[in-house]
């Protein structure tokens, strides 16, 4: 399918495809003769403004999926678990990973395969932040991803380009033609990647307030319906957790800062925010596995007393070429190497945080990206201590920008001061996890997706 104006049109008339055109619109994205870039173009801008029904949805993250390399499910023990999590991102967010190592310590029937992301918009990205530890490689083929499994039960690996390469196509399009926020398309992208791992059981944190996406709730909560039905479809058991986004994640946004507060939180010193969402995570995790409410805390709690927990993050960062001693050298430096704008409180009150701004002021110090190819600067970031609806003196320090010497922060510096308001009256700020959905059914390690089941669909 080389022309794909039977396809615009037909959306334009709020028509639904069938699985066949999708199969053939997906299979020629990424054939000799793809169709002109404009024509995917129309076609993205269409279906985010007319939809999709689920059954067009499950077929095309079904499609994407099917279009390039899968972790092999019979390449690991039958009793064994494959899980992973997904955020659909925020600011300061780095609970991947303190959950991964978290979770390996906890667990010898848990294997993670996490195939992550880059920073998007506003938002970081867990790759990203990997890449500022020396050495750290994020870019394995499948068949590299299962050989560190076996050794390593866990990993960290970017979307290589033969794991959904038709979903990159279609990403990369969203990305420049601002449809980024349609639900089916953010639904297929995200499943077609992480089903690709072959999974038993995806937790997913879907975020909600100032700093996400979707920043409503009820809108968040829409997001969330359609990833369980269509991953449930998929024969993959999934649970939700919605959390808040209006106030930033933790103490630190920024690459490095984000893998300093990382050891923090497997050292059992972290923030209360990110330790609470990294431990509660884990927790699912365990519990999908069969154990017990609180044996799992149990074991949690001891895998962060005794070090082990951070052993295994260490262990981790070394299998995937990291190198121990330039990190530690680095965080070590790090906060003397960079300098310091503080933001003070223009007045007395409490503290309400805008954190979308925060995210756009990393991305103004280089911490993020506004163009694919822009360069990362690592070391960049801010220092956000304070908590939504806390009570704050007037000239006391709200954030801190850490920037290099020789940069301007003009930018950064704006976006800060328009990251929060002081407010007159208390207020009560809303709950770090406001829902949680839990599935009803119980993990398997059946075959996924069997070929009937994919073509009937939702």
């Amino acid at each position: 399918m080389t022309d794909l104006r039977p396809l615009i049109f037909k959306k334009q008339n709020e028509e639904a495809f069938t699985p066949p055109e999708i199969h053939a619109f997906v299979k020629s994205l990424n054939s000799k003769e793809p169709p002109p870039d404009e024509q995917i173009a129309s076609l993205l801008a269409f279906i985010f403004c007319r939809g999709m029904n689920k059954l067009e949805c499950f077929h095309l993250m079904n499609e994407m999926r099917l279009s390039g390399d899968q972790i092999r499910r019979d390449k690991f023990p039958a009793d064994a678990y494959l899980m992973d999590k997904h955020s659909t991102g925020g600011v300061g967010d780095k609970i991947s990973l303190p959950l991964v190592p978290l979770v390996a310590a906890c667990s010898e029937e848990i294997y993670i395969p996490m195939i992550a992301g880059r920073g998007l918009g506003h938002t970081g990205g867990t790759i990203d932040k990997l890449e500022s530890i020396p050495g750290c490689r994020t870019r394995w083929s499948a068949r590299e991803i299962e050989t560190l499994l076996k050794r390593e039960r866990a990993c960290f690996a970017a979307q290589s380009e033969k794991m959904a390469p038709a979903d990159r196509v279609l990403y990369a399009l969203r990305d420049i033609t601002g449809t980024v926020a349609s639900i089916p398309l953010v639904v297929s992208s995200i499943l077609s990647k992480k089903l690709s791992e072959s999974l038993d059981y995806l937790l997913l944190d879907l975020k909600y307030g100032d700093g996400a996406f979707f920043p409503e709730a009820e809108r968040s909560e829409e997001l969330g319906g359609w990833l369980v039905e269509i991953a449930r479809e998929a024969g993959v058991v999934c649970d939700l957790f919605q959390t808040a986004m209006q106030a930033p994640l933790g103490d630190y946004s920024g690459n490095l800062l984000e893998i300093l507060e990382t050891e923090l939180i497997l050292q059992g010193d972290g923030p209360s925010d990110s330790t609470q969402l990294s431990r509660e995570f884990a927790k699912a995790f365990l519990q999908r596995s069969g154990i017990e409410e609180q044996e799992a805390e149990s074991r949690i709690q001891e895998k962060i007393r005794s070090g082990e927990a951070l052993r295994y993050w260490e262990r981790m960062i070394k299998a995937q070429g990291g190198n121990l001693s330039k990190l530690r050298a680095k965080l070590k430096s790090l906060k003397q190497r960079l300098k310091r704008k503080r933001i003070l409180a223009p007045q007395s009150g409490y503290l309400h945080w805008k954190s979308k701004a925060l995210g756009w002021s990393l991305v103004a110090l280089g911490g993020g990206r506004r163009r694919a190819t822009d360069r990362i600067q690592a070391e960049v970031g801010l220092f956000h201590p304070l908590k939504e609806a806390e009570f704050v003196e007037k000239g006391q320090s709200l954030l801190e920008i850490y920037h290099l010497p020789t940069q301007s922060i003009e930018e950064a510096e704006d976006y800060a001061r328009s990251s929060y308001e002081i407010r007159e009256e208390s207020f009560s700020a809303p709950p770090l996890i406001r829902k949680v959905w839990r599935d009803e059914h119980k993990l398997s390690t059946e075959p996924r997706i069997s070929q009937s089941r994919a073509e009937r669909g939702p």
